[in-house]
């Protein structure tokens, strides 16, 4: 099937097994995966208190002669686990040993392994003497694990699939539930296909190893090799029209407060060159907008309209502004500089292709922000300046942002020298990417974690004697005069780089590790000490002051992330900051209700400036926003995906890129509607702001590939001769596919690009290489595209955009671009997974 599938062939062993700190068991077969992930956690008896989680704790993974070792131990002891996976050969045996030292009986949740779905789903599954086939049947979405069973609870298990024959027999615990995890909403599930497979409730008396035991006896099949196909001549048919500014133009997003649609014969038209009348203080805001147009679009004309932008006192908040379309001219007045830079961006995204022309729409809007402060949580990283540039340009401006918070431990800061690791931003790109936020009109604010969340200070071994638990590198202690002295040289360091008025110190969940448990009097007089050397730090600097507000809520003052154990704790730690600075409060609650987001109040009435953060739960985002423009404060909205920035990362976790998009548009609509009845798709209006090809202004003709008389389909800005039969690729779950590995289709037409409309049957793992599209010239030349799952194009049932590919019918338009005219021998999509 694959050039990889070949390698995994050639080993010694079909069967690998590996273990992930936090993720969990990983076995592949032939290279496919069987189990993707486990977790355990330790609990009280009905689920009133959580003890441990391994999905929010390190484990140690050891590499054994024939398998793995995992152990791991709870920063307060009580927890110990070890377990071991060891290859036989039958199978695989594992060992799970769990000791749990507190002083009365807990419960352990086993997850024995997250099965894959797809290496089982075309087969059956016997628990105990009761069979159950069917399981390519998808369940409705919901989070009761009950309605999922596929049949009762067992301690030996028999699935039959393409890939062989597995029996599992479990010795030890509680007996084995087998569940359907598609659609099933949990963190560890949500856009993954899993059967969960494991135990709830087992007792752990205190002190006494608790012992599981599996074998897993595999019998499997050995993958046949797949063969490139012989080379397709296709019909080619010349159709005028098959490309196009075919794609519905983007909503009027976020949107705005009062808008007049003109009926007038003449619209604002851009061009590469236009008649601009502004001062010059007011044209970069002019010059942002044409380059994001430019960027969306080819074929712009060579002569534009007349632009007017002007200042003025429209009794309106502050960003605001009027944008007026209606006479041929694109005049926008703004209530000060950054309404005018508000109106500009709106009439980018206002912009359409229309009878051959680049258009604003003729209209008059009036328009205002509801919350001021708008801002995002980004962090740094190798890859932050090109990810994020393209980002703030298509995206983030377009969205009306204009506040970035930029987490940046992780550069090479001189102060920290030798804890640099892979993900390390160069110092010097960090710069540059603050100037540009600046040029575009985002202020960044640094964020540098000062208390707690600091292991990149520890680093290879660095700094040591600032650990606060030396065992434990997570919190640096402030009684130790030398954290003061290496803060005080960093934050000099950043405060040069950044420019800022605002200087963000973290400090949330600073006891989370290493700190005796119940000491909170011990977390209020450190918390008390370091804060007032950072309000001192911050007032050297002529800087406000940011925190997080976990540490300075009590349990019933916030419906979450109220850390601060009780209230008279909470309230010193709030009254330990100084008037004025900012708390940005973060609650990620999804619930819409901006009436539960009690803590704002609590903030302001004491002084502080609160923020409402956000994470990536819909209605966590519209009402807490709700919340934050009833109370006049500003938004912020976090982003936790892999602690490092870049494309890669956002595309593992895409629901966080997509609610970027919300975040944009409660931010500055505070529109009714909940998310789920918005009039246009989030994910979608990702694709079209941040990962589209340019759209062209004119319609043209292209080369069409047919095998039949299906009826053309149009995806995105292309039309298609969709074909009668689909060029099937080698899946060895399933029996059906044929044992192709490659399709190569003869051209030999002149063309700019070539376009293939492609989908696969499986979903995988976000940035999987999926296939490669290649285009080879009469001259030799070939141009290559690796196509990515979740990039580039996802699995046919999904129906959700790519990141970069429009869809229809689960069907992807992939383009491949050539460049100037030339003669195109033949185009090959090759499988590689």
């Amino acid at each position: 099937m694959l050039p990889f599938l070949f390698a995994v062939l050639n080993a010694p062993d079909p069967v690998e097994i590996d273990y992930v700190s936090r993720s969990g068991l990983f076995v592949k077969v032939h290279g496919i995966p069987v189990v993707e992930g486990s977790f355990f956690q330790v609990y009280e008896p009905g689920w009133s208190k959580g003890y441990f989680s391994s999905n929010w704790n390190d484990q140690t993974v050891t590499k054994t002669a024939k398998g793995v070792r995992m152990t791991s131990m709870s920063t307060d002891k009580l927890t110990e686990a070890t377990f071991d996976f060891v290859r036989t050969g039958e199978g695989i045996e594992a060992t799970y040993s769990v000791i749990w030292r507190g002083p009365k009986t807990a419960h352990l949740e086993l997850s024995l392994g997250h099965l894959w779905a797809p290496a089982f789903e075309n087969g059956s599954v016997k628990l105990g003497s009761v069979e159950r086939t069917g399981l390519t049947k998808r369940l409705p979405p919901s989070n009761t694990s009950e309605e999922r069973q596929l049949g009762p609870h067992s301690s030996d298990f028999e699935f039959r699939s393409p890939l062989g024959q597995m029996e599992v027999l479990v010795d030890g615990g509680n007996p084995v539930s087998l569940f359907d995890a598609r659609g099933y909403q949990s963190d560890w599930s949500t856009n993954k296909d899993l059967f969960w497979f494991g135990m709830e409730n087992v007792e752990l008396k205190p002190g006494v190893p608790t012992v599981v035991r599996t074998h897993w006896k595999l019998d499997l099949n050995t993958p046949a090799a797949s063969t490139v196909a012989a080379p397709i001549a296709a019909k080619w048919n010349k159709a005028e029209r098959a490309f196009g500014p075919y794609e519905p133009a983007l909503p009027m997003i976020p949107e705005p407060k009062d808008v007049k649609l003109v009926k007038s014969p003449r619209s604002f038209v851009w061009g590469h060159t236009l008649d601009i009348q502004a001062s010059t203080a007011l044209r970069p805001a002019i010059t942002q907008a044409h380059r994001l147009v430019s960027q969306r679009y080819t074929g712009m004309a060579e002569r534009g309209g007349k632009v007017v932008a002007s200042i003025k006192n429209l009794g309106l908040a502050p960003g605001g502004y009027e944008l007026n379309s209606s006479t041929g001219q694109l005049i926008i007045t703004g209530q000060d500089a950054e309404g005018v830079r508000n109106g500009f961006r709106r009439a980018a995204t206002l912009t359409r292709p229309e009878n051959g022309k680049l258009i604003v729409p003729p209209m008059v809007i009036r328009d205002y922000p509801s919350i001021g402060w708008r801002g995002l949580h980004l962090f740094v990283g190798p890859e932050a300046l090109n990810f994020q540039g393209a980002m703030m340009d298509r995206m983030l401006s377009p969205l009306m942002y204009n506040q970035i918070v930029l987490q940046a431990e992780r550069t090479n800061w001189d102060a920290i020298r030798g804890t640099e690791s892979g993900w390390t931003m160069k110092k010097t790109d960090l710069a540059k990417l603050v100037r540009r936020y600046r040029e575009v009109g985002m202020e960044p604010t640094p964020l540098i974690q000062s208390f707690g969340h600091m292991g990149w200070l520890f680093m290879n071994g660095k700094n040591k004697d600032l650990m606060f638990n030396p065992s434990v590198p997570f919190s640096i202690d402030p009684r130790v005069p030398r954290s003061q002295t290496l803060l005080r040289e960093l934050w000099k360091e950043v405060m040069a780089t950044f420019g800022s008025d605002i200087m963000h110190f973290g400090l949330d969940e600073v006891d989370m590790r290493g700190w005796p448990a119940g000491d909170h009097q011990l977390v209020t007089d450190l918390w008390k000490m370091q804060t007032a050397f950072l309000a001192k730090l911050a007032k050297e600097h002529e800087a406000t002051m940011m925190v997080w507000g976990d540490k300075m809520l009590a349990p019933g003052e916030a419906p979450d992330a109220a850390h601060g154990h009780t209230k008279a704790h909470a309230k010193a730690r709030r009254d330990a900051l100084p008037r004025g600075a900012y708390v940005a409060d973060w609650h990620y609650k999804n619930d819409a209700n901006p009436k539960i987001y009690t803590s704002l109040e609590l903030f302001k009435k004491e002084g502080l400036k609160p923020v409402a953060a956000t994470w990536w739960r819909p209605d966590n985002i519209k009402g807490f926003f709700a919340a934050a423009a009833n109370s006049r404060v500003g938004t912020l909205h976090t982003t936790w995906a892999g602690y490092e920035s870049n494309e890669a990362n956002m595309v593992r976790e895409f629901d966080q890129m997509v609610s970027y998009i919300l975040v944009g548009e409660y931010a500055w609509s505070n529109r009714a509607e909940l998310p789920k009845d918005l009039p246009y798709q989030p994910d979608d209006v990702l694709r079209q702001l941040y990962g589209a090809s340019a759209t062209p202004v004119h319609s043209g003709p292209a080369w069409q590939a047919g095998n039949g008389s299906s009826t053309p389909i149009t995806v995105g800005n292309h039309r298609f001769q969709k074909w009668d039969s689909p060029l099937r690729m080698a899946n060895p779950l399933n029996a059906e596919s044929p044992n192709v590995s490659a399709h190569t289709v003869n051209v030999g037409q002149r063309g700019s690009a070539v376009a293939a409309l492609v989908s696969c049957q499986t979903r995988l793992t976000p940035n999987d290489a999926v296939g490669q599209l290649t285009i080879e010239l009469t001259n030799g030349t070939k141009i290559e595209r690796r196509l990515n799952y979740g990039r580039d194009l996802s699995a046919i049932h999904e129906k959700t955009a790519s990141l970069k590919s429009p869809q229809k019918e689960g069907l992807y338009a992939i383009e491949l671009r050539v460049g100037s005219s030339q003669m195109i021998r033949r185009v090959t999509l090759t499988s590689l997974n």
